[in-house]
């Protein structure tokens, strides 16, 4: 499906999702029916129709950096991937042309190939001989079915970045995997399966309205589209681990509500962000001297799976060195900006974007130093100011939330996470959770949100979409978090645990 005509299509169906909404009253069966259609209708949109990636369904994007990475993790680490592309490159097509450019994954730079000889010869010389073959037949498999441009691309993004926990899980699948189309389509499976999952217990546990509402909102999604992920690697465990530890906080399964949500935060860290609501619940009930045994219970699971997360990602295969480059890699990207970065800690750097277009955009790579080396400044001129702001921001979430249905507290999370992470647009499907938050404005909020920004990414101003996006997004929070500042002194919405 071409891009033009998915956009269109995704667009008319938010407005026409946001009608339906729009429609008072209770649910008549006619309208449950109509409800479910377009919640059918929004999933299959997600994959496009079947129209996928054009005429594949594995994205051998994602399956380069997530398949490679994870399988030869013991080696390659989080510094080691384009360096041995480039290496095995040489060695099985020396005809073959080189990038211009590569991104050097120690300093997240870009850089000429020529430039990184040394660490080349230094990163092959952690695999065996029997890896490196290994490695080069795999690597093979990508240069002669990815397309020789878009292969050149993909040594332009950011490596390999998951936690240890989520490479050992990985692991599984792919340390034994024989790369073929057929195995990617397998692994690529992964995710709709726990998709059909998720959307499952989230049905037995909030009914079908909620569940109808929460596909439509995934599917209708444009920052998460089947464009970034869909046909990966184990892209959307983090999510399905998030809304199923959600629906068991609402059949008050705290342990194992913990252990999900904790396991959640083992794959993507995040996660744990869904919980500030859930905090000012457990800090009411102290203070109030009401039960807290369910709190305790929550902390339990929630800390056995942030342990065992810990003990399984050093058996990925490099020990409790893996832990600590994991660290450093992510302060790196800490001060690597993205322009498809959503999030409040990079509101003021979007303006840039808003008023030079051609200077963040994702569609001109070449235009990136200048957008990292700007936002940087920037960032760095008010550091205290804005983390001040985010603290007050997920302080007054979870003061508002003490009272409150645990379900409804962890949709409020969802604003903790953009006031506290600038996450990668793609991380924003955990935004088919608002339903839970029963407010029939807000989903018609986020279903208008989608449907602008598709038909403003088939103009002009697309160069500066995800600036359009943070500051429309950050609109939604403010409001929601008045109307939650100015229901505050609600009396208890729950039965105590």
């Amino acid at each position: 499906m071409a891009e033009t005509t998915e956009l269109i299509i995704k667009a008319i169906l938010a407005l026409g999702a946001a009608a339906l909404l729009m429609w008072g009253g209770k649910f008549p069966r006619r309208k449950k029916t109509l409800l479910w259609l377009m919640a059918l209708i929004s999933f299959a949109a997600y994959f496009n129709f079947g129209g996928f990636h054009g005429v594949r369904y594995p994205h051998y994007h994602e399956h380069f950096h997530y398949v490679l990475g994870s399988k030869y993790f013991p080696e390659l680490g989080y510094d080691g991937l384009y360096v041995a592309s480039l290496t095995a490159q040489k060695e099985s097509a020396p005809n073959s042309q080189w990038p211009k450019e590569v991104r050097d994954l120690r300093n997240n730079r870009k850089v000429a190939p020529s430039s990184l000889e040394d660490h080349r010869q230094e990163v092959k010389a952690r695999f065996s001989k029997e890896r490196w073959r290994s490695f080069v037949v795999d690597h093979q498999f990508f240069m002669d079915n990815a397309g020789a441009n878009y292969f050149k691309g993909m040594r332009r993004d950011h490596g390999f970045n998951p936690t240890p926990s989520w490479t050992f899980v990985a692991r599984i699948f792919s340390s034994t995997l024989p790369l073929s189309r057929a195995s990617l389509v397998g692994v690529a499976l992964l995710d709709p399966m726990l998709l059909i999952l998720m959307f499952y217990i989230f049905w037995r546990t909030f009914g079908s309205e909620l569940t109808c509402q929460a596909m439509i909102l995934f599917g209708l999604s444009f920052m998460s589209r089947f464009y970034w992920t869909g046909g990966a690697f184990l892209r959307h465990d983090w999510l399905a681990a998030s809304v199923i530890g959600i629906c068991l906080l609402q059949k008050k399964r705290w342990v194992w509500a913990g252990l999900a949500i904790g396991f959640a935060t083992t794959l993507r860290a995040f996660p744990a962000l869904l919980l500030v609501g859930v905090g000012g619940m457990a800090i009411a009930d102290l203070r109030g001297k009401r039960a807290t045994g369910w709190a305790y219970r929550l902390a339990f699971g929630f800390t056995m799976a942030l342990a065992f997360g810990f003990v399984t990602g050093l058996g990925a295969g490099r020990g409790l060195m893996g832990w600590r480059e994991f660290l450093a890699n992510i302060e790196l990207h800490h001060h690597t900006w993205l322009a498809n970065n959503i999030g409040f800690s990079n509101l003021l750097v979007h303006i840039y974007d808003l008023a030079n277009r051609d200077m963040a955009t994702w569609l001109k790579p070449q235009s990136n130093p200048l957008w990292e080396s700007s936002s940087q400044a920037l960032s760095n001129r008010l550091p205290l100011l804005k983390e001040g702001l985010a603290l007050l921001w997920c302080s007054i979430l979870a003061y508002t939330s003490r009272h409150r249905e645990p379900s409804r507290s962890t949709a409020v999370g969802t604003v903790a996470i953009f006031v506290a992470v600038a996450s990668t647009c793609y991380y924003w499907c955990i935004l088919l959770v608002i339903p839970l938050e029963k407010r029939r404005w807000l989903n018609i909020a986020i279903l208008l949100f989608n449907a602008l920004l598709c038909i403003l990414a088939l103009t002009p101003a697309k160069s500066a979409l995800y600036g359009i996006a943070a500051w429309l997004l950050f609109g939604i929070f403010i409001a929601w978090t008045v109307v939650l500042w100015r229901e505050r002194k609600a009396p208890l919405q729950r039965k105590e645990p």
